[in-house]
């Protein structure tokens, strides 16, 4: 399974936006942001994710992705904030 971004989000602002897409695996997608993430970051059931806005430059976002197989695969996606 691999994930890749519809731009270029490097770096992305604070309040910024970009999109990530997975491919292999079974669909559907779960998409989930995990630690070291700027608070307030969050990611659409679509992939679709929004910087929090107090994220500070130099901070990471970091998306985790699962599909629906069995078993599950699971890979990660880690952008920088700018």
């Amino acid at each position: 399974m691999t994930i890749q971004t519809a731009e270029d989000p490097s770096p992305c602002p604070a309040g910024g936006t970009y999109e990530i897409n997975a491919s292999g695996g079974t669909p559907p997608y779960t998409y989930e942001v995990v630690p070291p993430s700027p608070p307030g970051t969050v990611v659409s059931p679509s992939g679709e994710v929004t910087v929090g806005q107090q994220a500070q430059p130099g901070s990471e976002v970091r998306v985790k992705v699962r599909d629906s197989g069995q078993p599950r695969q699971r890979t990660a996606s880690t952008n920088p904030v700018g």
